[in-house]
This record gives structure tokens, C-alpha cells and sequence, in this order.
């Protein structure tokens, strides 16, 4: 505009549109950058700020619950009226910092590097579950697990039955869809709100949730052979 009104040459005008646009286009990857940078400066700090003196030690036939959102918060508060002990991993720092000012058991740490599981007593756990839903992070951990503990029981929340089947190819002991067990659930409340005997639509829902899952242990047989 200041340039068609004679207010600007046209060198000038020319080398401001250059400008513009070139900010314009380095803007969004500059921005991404930075987040990323910001995100893993937090991460440095949270993990530095956790003292290993405030890690429980000496634990044994435990539970290590990783990722602690809906899942892990609902299997942690199952795991506490048993009185079974358990310790919960995130990398929220925000949701960490909440449940630990509650008192909770939650750490920050990332649970696909081994030396984060071996610092809370792996080798001598009851079982590794891994609640998160970032179906990739959530393979890589079952991968570093497995590597490196062979014997480990490793339960693992899966996206869906090709999900699970992924899960237990790359060394998870159980892998549970979410979507099929939602949908059992469902179902089971469905027979019985439409005049379905209780026994009944428990048998009928266990033998699917049965043949459910011989589905996804049929990757271990093949993984096996």
C-alpha cells in the first residue's frame, strides 16, 4: 500500500516483502525448536530437582505403573486399597509435581531408558505396567524392558487388537486393547439392560473377551516359532 501510494521505493518495498516472507516462513519451525528445547530444558530440571534421596529403596515384588494419566491414576488407586506396593513413572512434569505434593509415589523419570527402571528396582519388581498412550513410547519402553530384563512380566495398555499384537511381538507378557475391552464392557451392560440373565451376559462377554485375546497371543506363537 505505501507503495502504491508513492510513499516508499520500490527497492524498499521490495526488500520489506522479502523480509516479511522469509520471517513468515521461518517462524513455525524456529517455534517448534524452541518448544522442543524448552520442553527437554524442564525435563533436565525435573529430573536433576528429584533428589535420589526422595526414590524409595530397598523395593521388592513391587509394581513400576509408567505413565500415570486416567489409566495409571485408576490401576494405582486399585493397587493402594490392596495395599500392594507400587511407584508410578511420567514425564509430565506438571502432573508429577501434583500427586507428589499430594504425598503419591509418582516420580519423574523416562521409563524407555534402562538406567530410569534399574534406579527403581526393575530386576526385582512384580511387574512392569505401562499405561501410556503414545503407542509408539509406549513399544519402545516394552522393548527396553524386555532387552533387558528377560524375565520381567510386562502388562501393557494397547490402542487396539493390532496395537496389542505389536506389543507382544516386541516382548510384552499381556497386552490389553482398550477399545475391544471398552467394548465388552459396553456390551456385557447392554445384554443385561435389555433383559439378558447377569450370568449370561458374563459368560457370553468372557468367552469373546477369551477368543479376544487368543487372538492377540497368537503374534506370541508365531513370535515363537
Amino acid at each position: 500500500m505505501a507503495y502504491g501510494l508513492g510513499l516508499m521505493p520500490y527497492e524498499t518495498a521490495q526488500f520489506m516483502l522479502i523480509v516479511t516472507g522469509l520471517t513468515m516462513i521461518a517462524t513455525p519451525p524456529v517455534a517448534h525448536v524452541a518448544r522442543k528445547l524448552a520442553i527437554a530444558a524442564e525435563a533436565r530440571e525435573a529430573e536433576v530437582g528429584q533428589r535420589d534421596t526422595s526414590i524409595p529403596t530397598g523395593l521388592s515384588g513391587h509394581v513400576i505403573v509408567v505413565g500415570y494419566g486416567r489409566v495409571g491414576q485408576m490401576l494405582g488407586s486399585v493397587l493402594d486399597a490392596q495395599s500392594l506396593p507400587h511407584v508410578g513413572l511420567d514425564i509430565d512434569t506438571d502432573l508429577v509435581a501434583h500427586f507428589r505434593a499430594a504425598g503419591a509415589g509418582i516420580f519423574y523419570g523416562d521409563a524407555s531408558r534402562a538406567e530410569m527402571l534399574r534406579r527403581f528396582g526393575v530386576e526385582r519388581a512384580a511387574a512392569l505396567v505401562v499405561t501410556m498412550d503414545n503407542p509408539h513410547t509406549a513399544e519402545h519402553v516394552v522393548e527396553t524392558a524386555r532387552r533387558n530384563w528377560p524375565e520381567l512380566v510386562i502388562y501393557v495398555r494397547a490402542r487396539d487388537r493390532a496395537h496389542a499384537r505389536r506389543l507382544i511381538s516386541k516382548g510384552a507378557s499381556h497386552a490389553i486393547p482398550e477399545t475391544v475391552e471398552a467394548s465388552l464392557e459396553i456390551g456385557e451392560m447392554v445384554l443385561m439392560g435389555v433383559g439378558v440373565p447377569d450370568q449370561t451376559a458374563r459368560r457370553i462377554i468372557e468367552a469373546r473377551r477369551q477368543a479376544e485375546q487368543a487372538g492377540v497371543d497368537e503374534s506370541r506363537v508365531e513370535k515363537a516359532e
